[in-house]
């Protein structure tokens, strides 16, 4: 059980709280630390919350309907609870019983909080260690750091981190005679078209006043008064 650090004893740092063997055993991996991105590993992780939502329609599906197309996922989250000291820190390796001494100076906790915000404000994915799982792709979605009497000279930060779901796409040309597309209309070579104006053609009945005017019953002319 781990003890809760009291506020107002600066003798006792956030570091203290850490578990003993805190680099886990993953068989495809090997050993490797809780690492985000290149970011200086924390001397303590505390706590990891890991989210994976699958969104489900509520409307009713067809019988034989994809599924899929019905269903998505979210982009995979993780919560990090973690914290750097400027007195460093010591870690014992799993099965080796060698010590691992972590950095540390006057300063360190602060320029560890600069380089997470920079890591934010790049906007770059990145890739992230935890002890569950690795994740690639991800973005620092929200910091939040809290700072008590107890823990002066020591970053204790809540990190979110979310996953860009990065895909590829391409273009391409469809036959519109494809059995896939039922109802499209092939495409008809109509022949050369032509952008000139037709010739002007006689009227069959000409109305002006005189004309001869020929019909389909013979020749006759026009007078000015036709009763």
């Amino acid at each position: 059980m781990i003890n809760t650090t009291p506020f107002g004893d600066p003798s006792v740092s956030v570091v203290d709280l850490a578990l003993a063997n805190q680099i886990p055993t993953v068989p495809d991996v090997g050993y490797y630390y809780r690492q985000i991105e290149k970011l200086p590993i924390a001397h303590v992780t505390i706590e990891e919350d890991h989210d994976d939502e699958l969104i489900i329609t509520q409307h009713p599906v067809e019988f034989g309907a994809i599924i899929s197309d019905h269903a998505y996922k979210k982009p995979s989250e993780v919560r990090v609870r973690c914290a750097w000291n400027n007195s460093g820190g010591v870690r014992n390796e799993i099965g080796v019983g060698e010590q691992i001494v972590l950095d540390g100076y006057e300063g360190y906790a602060r320029a560890v909080y600069e380089e997470i915000l920079a890591l934010q404000i790049s906007r770059k994915p990145f890739s992230v260690v935890t002890g569950k799982r690795i994740y690639n792709d991800m973005l620092v979605a929200s910091i939040r750091v809290h700072t008590a009497p107890g823990s002066e000279y020591t970053l204790m930060a809540d990190i979110s981190l979310r996953e860009v779901i990065l895909v590829s796409t391409k273009t391409i040309t469809l036959d519109v005679t494809d059995s896939r597309m039922p109802n499209a209309q092939p495409q008809v070579n109509g022949g050369a078209k032509s952008t000139l104006e037709a010739p002007n053609s006689t009227p069959m009945i000409q109305q002006a006043s005189g004309a001869k005017i020929s019909g389909a019953f013979g020749a006759f002319e026009a007078s000015d008064n036709m009763e």
